[in-house]
């Protein structure tokens, strides 16, 4: 992980106090503008406990990415089945800390992509979809969606699958895929490993129609098969985080804030 980091975090707070007086702390912290404190006994410095839950149903064959979501007070999860060109569906009940039954989707007669990859779940006016990025060459790369209505806990054989293709030929060998909402808009990102470039999507409001698509490249000259994406906002400003072959980047910069003002009205 790079990071441009030059900020200090610090304050003094007395080490005895009594039951309901009023603590008094002062920062002592260099270096910033903004400052976020926690100190709750549980965060994500903390060490994870970690269950192994095994292969759920024997369904999963080279799982790669998962996304989890909550829709009525039931938890579900979605894993891209590599391995045989398919998506799983976990389903948790009313706590993660379950041990998931699982159900594979299938192909959508071929509609997943062949070495399926990234997947997000999203939800608009019209109910959920789960949006899905594949292929290993530009011929058989593309973006698909899956609708399911008003319950993700729909049954399969009420699914509907859609092919939106390699749209505009952007998509080579497309990985992770990351959806973030901009106001009433929605955008995607995703990482070409075979040619080191991203893509962005624009959905509009909704995702009734197919998306548009711009190949940006490689954004930062130095991604080399890149595997993840993530993006992420903070002080109203966007982010973007690289998974690459063999390490971590992470921009620190507000990029998609930055495209978004520099191109015409619509895309970022």
């Amino acid at each position: 992980m790079w990071m441009n980091v030059s900020g200090q975090a610090g304050f003094t707070a007395p080490d005895t106090v009594c039951i309901n007086d009023p603590v008094n702390i002062t920062n002592t912290s260099v270096g910033a503008s903004t400052y976020y404190w926690n100190f709750c006994g549980y965060d994500l410095y903390g060490t994870p406990t970690l269950t192994d839950l095994g292969n759920p149903g024997g369904l999963l064959y080279v799982p790669t990415f998962i996304t989890i979501q909550q829709d009525n007070g039931i938890w579900y999860g979605f894993v891209s089945n590599f391995g045989k060109n398919s998506i799983v569906r976990l389903t948790y009940g009313s706590s993660l800390l379950n041990t998931p039954t699982a159900e594979d989707l299938g192909t959508f007669n071929g509609v997943v992509p062949q070495y399926t990859e990234g997947l997000q779940v999203v939800k608009d006016e019209n109910g959920w979809h789960l949006i899905v990025v594949g292929g290993h060459t530009t011929s058989l790369a593309r973006i698909i969606k899956v609708d399911f209505g008003s319950s993700l806990g729909t049954a399969q054989a009420s699914l509907t699958a859609t092919n939106w293709g390699n749209i505009g030929t952007t998509l080579n060998y497309p990985t992770e895929l990351t959806i973030i909402q901009e106001g009433d808009e929605y955008w995607g990102l995703t990482v070409n490993a075979d040619d080191n470039t991203v893509t962005r999507f624009y959905f509009g409001k909704n995702f009734t129609n197919p998306p548009t698509a711009q190949n940006l490249g490689n954004v930062t000259g130095t991604l080399n098969w890149p595997s993840g994406i993530y993006a992420a906002k903070y002080n109203n400003k966007n982010y973007i985080s690289f998974k690459l072959a063999n390490r971590y980047y992470l921009h620190t910069r507000p990029v998609l804030y930055k495209l978004k003002q520099e191109q015409t009205k619509g895309e970022f």
